[in-house]
């Protein structure tokens, strides 16, 4: 197979078709052998955007923030420079001191503690918990009665924009986590006992898109389950 070659623009060297170039781009678009011969070529003709070698660095940048800072790490006591926005995040030099430090009894300690008092072990907890079982309810037949009575009361329409059929939801109005975790239910048997759950009056349908608005549709439910894991309202 031969290979499509052309002449570069700016710099007059031979150059050949890259794999990933279409023959539409490398017929109308391609004229430089590489980004650097482009660059150059826009600024001889007037182009306002400079290069990386042409742009000003440290002080003389309007973004300059001070540069990076020294610190010193708690393991080894060697310095090092780490940027300003990792001033708080950071306490050692390198992976090595961060491993050997979490075998250390500090470092054990301080990491059950996060673990068991953690805001975002014990919400990644509930929320693998929950999904589990809001699976398993909405399997059963008693959530398909549910959900059919709620279609037949409301005549298959949605109850915020009037839509008649299509693709509707059955929603929850006070929300279904919030319901669970406030009747402690944790086992199945527990949630068919639960009349809250099973109530028609706590059902409206919706169309997709009035639910994707609401705040419980889909992932949005973590953000509500985030707020009770801080309130801490569960138990």
């Amino acid at each position: 197979m031969v290979k499509l070659s052309k002449i570069c623009a700016e710099c007059g060297t031979t150059f050949f078709k890259k794999r990933f170039c279409s023959i539409k781009n490398w017929n109308d678009r391609t004229r430089y052998c590489s980004r650097e011969c482009s660059n150059k070529h826009t600024l001889l003709n007037g182009s306002k955007q400079p290069t990386s070698e042409q742009r000003a660095r440290g002080e003389r940048n309007h973004m300059w923030k001070g540069g990076q800072i020294k610190k010193e790490c708690s393991i080894c006591n060697k310095f090092y420079l780490v940027d300003p926005y990792r001033d708080k995040q950071t306490r050692f030099c390198s992976r090595k001191c961060f491993i050997f430090y979490q075998k250390t009894p500090m470092g054990r300690l301080a990491k059950s503690e996060a673990i068991r008092n953690g805001i975002n072990a014990e919400f990644y907890r509930l929320t693998i918990t929950f999904a589990k079982f809001k699976n398993l309810l909405r399997r059963c037949s008693r959530y398909n009665m549910w959900r059919m009575k709620i279609f037949t009361r409301d005549d298959f329409t949605c109850q915020e924009c009037g839509k008649r059929g299509g693709k509707i939801h059955a929603d929850h109005i006070k929300p279904f986590i919030s319901i669970i975790l406030e009747k402690k239910i944790r086992t199945y048997e527990q949630a068919l006992e639960t009349r809250e759950l099973w109530d028609i009056e706590n059902g409206r349908t919706m169309c997709l898109s009035c639910h994707y608005k609401t705040d419980t549709f889909g992932s949005k439910v973590h953000r509500v389950l985030l707020t009770i894991v801080k309130q801490k309202t569960y138990v």
